[in-house]
């Protein structure tokens, strides 16, 4: 198809929506939480991770588009910027990082959300029970942060297939009874459900390519304690409207979760500082004035420059 469209004179534009360019299966994670530095080569049959039989015909895939996709794309456009990064260090440029949008309801930026009285202290999860969205790691998190909190509390909202064992897992550790199971919540339920949290948690445990609930919390003015890894630092910054840390750590989870609750001055002013900058960055106006320029350059058969992740490394074009 991309050599059709070439020779039809259609410049191709890629949008990484997942991180399939440059892991197989899709987390950038190696057995024991080591962050991967991506490249979907031989070696990842050899890593410990889970490939499976389908390794060979991800290493054949990656060989064709390498050799007739890649070449003929004119950008390569990522939602997060460790995903720009990623792409740019193993070879897809133009990498160039381009924030989604986030739609919310319309009276969200204008309502008022105070915080709830500090007793009991609250901690909000909103989001799918699956096993790599680190629900698990969570609870383990709540049972050493109750050594500190004695009367804390866990609200999870959302519903999946690894509800069952994340209910027998809460028993086990002895902390039912400080965690409420709420099943989804839409509209005005979803919007209790953030009245009623001081903090939202977003432990994920594999890559999240953007991390919309994220956004969520934050337009709530509630801080976010997520981990530092995929597309969620790009929403969360550490000590400014939240928290950051490492992957599947419960220690430095519970931690961190102990460091918002002490100071829930703090916690509200980290809140609205995340508010103030997600509903003005994350815009459908600013993501499609973005994605126009792209397009119009692409069209002109300007050379665009790659725009990874900051920090150390080469920006330049190509």
């Amino acid at each position: 198809m991309a050599r059709g469209l070439e020779r039809a004179g259609v410049p191709l534009v890629f949008t990484a929506h997942d991180t399939e360019l440059v892991c197989p299966i899709s987390t950038l994670l190696r057995p024991g939480n080591v962050v991967c530095d991506g490249g979907v080569r031989m070696r990842c049959l050899f890593t410990g991770c889970h490939v499976g039989l389908g390794g060979p015909y991800n290493l054949w895939q990656a060989s064709v588009f390498g050799r007739q996709v890649q070449p003929k794309v004119r950008a390569f456009l990522c939602p997060s910027l460790r995903l720009t990064r990623y792409l740019y260090d193993n070879g897809f440029r133009p990498a160039i990082h381009l924030p989604p949008f986030v739609e919310l309801p319309p009276d969200v930026p204008s309502a008022a959300y105070p915080m709830p009285p500090a007793d009991p202290p609250t901690v909000g999860y909103l989001g799918r029970l699956e096993s790599y969205k680190g629900v698990q790691v969570l609870l383990a998190a709540l049972r050493e942060l109750a050594g500190r909190w004695p009367d804390v509390r866990l609200d999870v909202a959302g519903e999946g297939p690894y509800r069952p064992r994340l209910e027998r897992l809460a028993h086990d550790l002895g902390i039912d009874a400080r965690v409420r199971f709420l099943g989804d919540v839409r509209g005005a339920a979803k919007e209790e459900f953030f009245r009623g949290i001081h903090l939202l948690a977003v432990p994920s445990v594999a890559w999240e390519n953007f991390g919309f609930v994220a956004v969520e919390g934050l337009a709530r003015g509630r801080p976010v304690v997520a981990t530092d890894f995929g597309g969620l630092p790009d929403i969360v910054q550490d000590h400014e409207s939240g928290r950051l840390v490492p992957v599947a750590d419960a220690t430095a989870l519970s931690a961190a979760l102990s460091d918002v609750l002490s100071d829930l001055g703090r916690a509200r002013a980290w809140g609205l500082e995340g508010r103030r900058r997600v509903l003005e960055a994350f815009t459908p106006e600013r993501h499609v004035a973005a994605l126009v320029e792209v397009y119009e350059a692409v069209v002109r058969g300007e050379p665009l420059a790659s725009r990874p992740a900051a920090g150390p490394g080469p920006t330049g074009t190509g």
